[in-house]
């Protein structure tokens, strides 16, 4: 039983180094010149045997063992804010990075993140993402690289920024128009129509952007208010496009949505409606 409780003692302390252990460390450029003028030095050492030729090559070795250690430190104590989930929108994406460092030494990073390298200069900085797609991204990890302090080493991690990063489709507002009054039927799209009037549900089913007539009347301000109808079902990346597009416009200005037959939809329905969709179409794919 003891033996059993120092194997689990083992086990938890070996995790722990390993959680610890995720900075990595290389000599820098600077720090291969380092390295093969100290091995000079110790070689003049062995060679002519002058006291301080040894002092001098042993003040190398020890500052070349302090830095490292410094910068592996220093590397530890940097850290980001975490976010659960973050909605950009396409082509538009500036992403904003909070560091943090448990000392109040300078920040100096190198970011690399969606295969894109930036320079860090402050604790709170804006990264401009050249994004060419749109859709979710699960786990987003960030690499955070330094050579602080005397650029000997260079050291790294990497850190989980996002868990749920939702690139929206770009949406043109504009497209939406004026509501004019009419009785509520359907038809097939016409180049033109107030875009807010497609009807999604029936749109899929037919396989082709199907258009309502709406009864301005109902509404209580023009322009703040639309009728779309939710899809459950599975929708085509491209065709989703313009659903999931339109659909975010209006929660995130806060419209006032109804349904078809009248109803209106609360803000937790349609977000929940427009998670199920972007959940199922990633990025990329």
């Amino acid at each position: 039983m003891v033996l059993k409780n120092l194997k689990i003692r083992y086990k938890k302390f070996l995790n722990s180094f390993e959680k610890e252990s995720k900075v990595y460390i290389l000599p820098s450029r600077f720090g291969l010149f380092y390295i093969v003028v100290t091995f000079i030095s110790f070689v003049f050492s062995l060679s002519f045997g002058h006291p301080l030729s040894y002092f001098f090559s042993i003040i190398l070795l020890v500052f070349f063992v302090m830095i490292a250690f410094l910068t592996n430190n220093y590397m530890k104590g940097v850290d980001i804010k975490r976010e659960e989930s973050v909605f950009l929108p396409e082509g538009k994406a500036e992403l904003h990075l909070s560091f943090y460092h448990t000392s109040s030494v300078p920040a100096y990073f190198q970011v690399q993140i969606l295969d894109h390298d930036y320079l860090v200069k402050r604790f709170e900085s804006s990264l401009h993402l050249d994004l060419n797609d749109w859709g979710l991204m699960k786990n987003v990890n960030i690499k955070v690289s330094s050579v602080y302090p005397f650029f000997l080493f260079k050291s790294w991690k990497n850190i989980c920024l996002i868990k749920n990063l939702y690139i929206i489709p770009s949406f043109d507002k504009d497209i939406l128009g004026d509501s004019d009054n009419e009785e509520i039927e359907l038809r097939n799209y016409i180049y033109g129509d107030n875009f807010s009037r497609v009807n999604w549900k029936r749109s899929t089913e037919d396989k082709q952007l199907v258009v309502q007539r709406i009864d301005a009347s109902q509404f209580n301000h023009i322009g703040k208010n639309a009728v779309f109808d939710l899809v459950e079902s599975r929708l085509e990346k491209d065709f989703a496009y313009n659903y999931l597009g339109e659909l975010f416009f209006y929660i995130n200005n806060r419209w006032v949505i109804r349904s078809p037959r009248g109803s209106e939809y609360t803000r937790e329905q349609l977000r929940s409606n427009f998670l199920l969709h972007m959940e199922s179409l990633l990025y990329g794919n």
